[in-house]
Parts: C-alpha cells; sequence; structure tokens
C-alpha cells in the first residue's frame, strides 16, 4: 500500500510559528494537512510536547502526549498536558490520521518559548543591565559574565 498521506505542515502556536515569550498557560496549536488524494479529510490527531528536542526525536512527549484524538480539528487545538514552566522551551510535533484510518508521518519538529505566566513573576523579574552609569552614583560599573540566553520581556 502506498502512503498517500502527507505530514502535516504549517505548524503554529498561538498563530505564530516557534512564538517566542507567550503567556499563555494553555496554548492553541494548529497544522495544515497534506494528502495526494482529493477530499480526504482529518478523523483524529495526536500531539507530543516534551521539555527537550531529544525526547521529541526519540518521539516522547514527556510533558504532552495527546494520544489519537478523534477529531477532525486541526486549528486551535487546546494544549491540556502537565502545567507548562515560565521561562521555559518546549517542542512539540503531531500526527493525523485521514478518514480512511491512515496515519501520518509525525511532522519536522515546532518549538513554543514561554515567557512569564504569573503577575508575580512579572513583579519579580527585574531587566539586569550588562553597564550602566548613574548621576547618583558616579561611577560607570561594568559586570563581566557569560550569557546563554538573552531575552527582555516587556510587560
Amino acid at each position: 500500500m502506498q502512503l498517500t498521506i502527507q505530514r502535516p505542515a504549517g505548524l503554529l502556536c498561538e498563530y505564530t510559528a516557534n512564538p517566542i515569550g507567550i503567556d499563555i498557560a494553555k496554548p492553541r496549536f494548529s497544522w495544515v494537512l497534506g494528502h495526494f488524494e482529493r477530499g480526504r479529510t482529518q478523523s483524529a490527531y495526536q500531539i507530543l510536547v516534551s521539555s527537550t528536542k531529544e525526547n521529541l526525536l526519540k518521539d516522547i512527549g514527556d510533558v504532552w502526549d495527546s494520544g489519537r484524538v478523534e477529531s477532525s480539528r486541526s486549528i486551535n487545538v487546546e494544549y491540556k498536558g502537565k502545567a507548562l514552566e515560565s521561562r521555559r522551551i518546549y517542542c512539540w510535533k503531531v500526527r493525523w490520521w485521514d478518514d480512511k484510518g491512515q496515519a501520518s508521518p509525525l511532522s519536522e519538529s515546532a518549538t513554543l518559548e514561554i515567557g512569564l505566566l504569573r503577575p508575580l513573576e512579572q513583579s519579580k523579574t527585574r531587566l539586569k543591565n550588562t553597564s550602566f552609569s548613574s548621576p547618583h552614583t558616579r561611577k560607570c560599573r561594568r559586570i563581566y559574565r557569560k550569557v546563554k540566553i538573552n531575552v527582555v520581556m516587556i510587560v
């Protein structure tokens, strides 16, 4: 039997490809279906969300594995896994089944970066300058450190 179903493409989370700093605890996923036969529709899907790219490469959804969900929905599918953590990057991918029960290959991986989810975190988070000068201190201070990722979240 020849595979006529294509892997999902155009993966979006909250209407964006690989969003950075989203502040939604239950983000919504969307994808585009592909099939070589006309008129084929989606009958089910499976979403995998992982805390690492390595787990996702092994098809392990350690944060959320939806399992096979009987639904024709491929737009704005709400996340229903473990609570997402602020300032974390998650990887995800999806597969779908057509109306004849044929499963697609899993999609390429996509990412979503969670920003600050709770107001308390926002009030405790401060913008840290690597150098500053103030007329009150009349000194210029430099802080030298290795920066892994530098992200500014404006609330």
